[in-house]
């Protein structure tokens, strides 16, 4: 399984349930590290390799990077059938007209441009190997009012994933996508997991809801954010 986004909370839940549950895993992160050696690691998710985890970087504006990072997978364990793509907020709270016009077009370019070419990457794979599981998942905390720059990619990015799961519904690749309505990381986690390593519907936004902890399926109404 590849996960993105292993150095936030919710990526690394991910992975902690996913070595749990017996997967392979290949996690990125934006700083980490080159030319890290691999090196056991007794549970300590994204912060060390072991025989079942691979740390990558990852260069979120190179195109190359993202290739790499699936070669690099595919060179470990032979192929990927799983991924999940997180989408993360900035928390940058400032008014459109406080924001330097430098930091507008850095979020812009690292939270929608670094997911295309990421994804790209995989469906590329998965179309290759005619079979793959791709979740597209929102990190938004439980949050229901995002700040401006944040609204603008995490609609952005839901877009993006209606989008791919309508065009790719007839190509031999499940692809569906989640929400959470919750701060509650831990059950989102084992949520994305659990849907990723069985069979199903692919498809449909799904999100984990606040208040029953339940899941629930459906779009999250955007005029909600």
């Amino acid at each position: 399984m590849l996960v993105s986004g292993g150095d936030t909370p919710l990526g690394n839940s991910i992975i902690q349930k996913a070595l749990a549950d017996g997967f392979n895993v290949v996690a990125t992160a934006p700083n980490m590290s080159r030319g890290k050696g691999r090196q056991r690691s007794s549970g300590t998710g994204s912060q060390g390799e072991s025989e079942s985890l691979m740390l990558v970087a990852w260069e979120r504006l190179s195109p190359v990077s993202a290739r790499n990072v699936v070669l690099k997978a595919v060179g470990a364990y032979n192929a990927i059938d799983r991924a999940v793509v997180i989408h993360s907020l900035t928390n940058e709270r400032r008014s459109l007209h406080e924001l330097p016009l430098n930091l507008i077009q850095e979020i812009t370019d690292v939270q929608l441009k670094s997911h295309l070419f990421l994804v790209k990457e995989i469906i590329s794979h998965f179309l290759k190997r005619k079979t793959g599981s791709l979740s597209l998942v929102v990190d938004a905390g439980g949050q229901q009012e995002l700040a401006t720059m944040d609204s603008l990619v995490t609609d952005g990015f839901m877009g993006f994933a209606s989008s791919l799961m309508a065009s790719y519904r007839n190509d031999p690749i499940g692809i569906n996508a989640f929400d959470s309505l919750s701060s509650d990381v831990e059950g989102y986690a084992q949520l994305i997991v659990s849907t990723s390593a069985k069979p199903g519907q692919p498809g449909k936004w799904s999100h984990y809801g606040q208040k029953s902890g339940v899941f629930r399926s459906g779009f999250r109404a955007k005029a909600k954010r």
